[in-house]
């Protein structure tokens, strides 16, 4: 069931001890968002921990993210909130911990949420999580100081690709530019954010050599085994933001990226600019937004690959 974001406030605002759960594998907009509600509540005298699925977030986005160093476990709770999660699978081990603990509120973005909390604020129109939070601050009336400010502004520039992905909206501008108006430093958040490092440069090298055209060059296809990733010293996190690369290819219409996990599955992600990607993924248990989706697969890359291509064809076939 769907709530409003008053709704959702008033639930929060009667609780103390509240506990956030990003998702798996969480990414820019995930732990921006995840610890931007953490210094927001703060505010209001919550007690709040953040808990991730990793227990060794050396993920470089942490290095520029607020309220992370003092983060540190509760003994109970009396709320847990997801944060940018579509469904309970993206919880993975922590799934336990959050169906045992009410009430459950989950606030998202994704139109393929599953509206699996008890609470549900999905707003499908916002680019990334942090839209979500930065609403919440507004309707509980709470400042937003600098850190708040880094941390959701970090959210949104991570899930829009710095402002240069399809789901970034004038809407989505005014609130990266309050947030700099609060003094956020965007050339540095993005400098660092975007860097390459020598393993993230390293990983890009063997990503774009297994670059595939295909269905004539509408299609671009990439691929990341565990093998390469551990020979570039890299971890799954280093991955991210290879995904929108292929797409960014003049007449590629679909981008599909896969790469082991370290769960020995298949994840794979799908951009576009047109076609409804969410919907393919949701054929495979996975979602997401319209144009950028993504899944799990049991079994290996080249079974994925075919399964997911065969798909993506039809659905560009059905638009010639």
């Amino acid at each position: 069931m769907t709530h409003t974001i008053t709704e959702i406030s008033k639930i929060i605002r009667s609780k103390q001890n509240i506990l956030i759960l990003p998702h798996k594998n969480a990414d820019g907009d995930c732990l921006g968002s995840a610890f931007a509600l953490r210094l927001a509540l703060m505010k209001k005298g919550k007690d709040v921990y953040v808990m991730p699925e990793e227990r060794d977030l050396s993920h470089h986005i942490m290095d520029i993210i607020y309220g992370a160093k003092d983060n540190v476990p509760l003994d109970d709770y009396d709320a847990v909130i997801t944060v940018d999660s579509t469904d309970l699978e993206r919880l993975g081990e922590r799934r336990a911990m959050f169906e045992a603990i009410s009430p459950k509120i989950c606030l998202d973005h994704h139109i393929s949420n599953s509206e699996f909390a008890d609470y549900n604020y999905v707003d499908s129109e916002a680019a990334a999580c942090g839209e979500v939070i930065y609403e919440l601050c507004r309707e509980m009336k709470i400042t937003i100081d600098l850190k708040l400010a880094t941390n959701i502004y970090l959210s949104i520039s991570s899930d829009t690709g710095c402002f240069r992905h399809a789901n970034t909206t004038a809407r989505t501008m005014r609130i990266a530019a309050e947030m700099m108006e609060v003094g956020v430093n965007s050339y540095e958040v993005n400098k660092r954010m975007f860097a390459r490092t020598k393993v993230r440069l390293e990983l890009m090298r063997e990503y774009l050599n297994t670059v595939e055209f295909v269905c004539d060059n509408r299609i671009t296809v990439t691929t990341l085994t565990n093998e390469q990733i551990s020979s570039c010293g890299g971890t799954y996190a280093d991955c991210d933001g290879l995904t929108s690369v292929g797409k960014n290819i003049t007449g590629v219409e679909v981008s599909l990226f896969l790469r082991e996990n370290e769960e020995g599955k298949i994840k794979a992600s799908l951009r576009s600019d047109e076609l409804d990607v969410s919907e393919i993924c949701a054929r495979f248990g996975g979602g997401g937004h319209l144009r950028a989706a993504g899944c799990e697969i049991e079994g290996d890359i080249e079974s994925a690959k075919k399964a997911i291509l065969n798909e993506v064809k039809n659905e560009l076939n059905k638009s010639v």
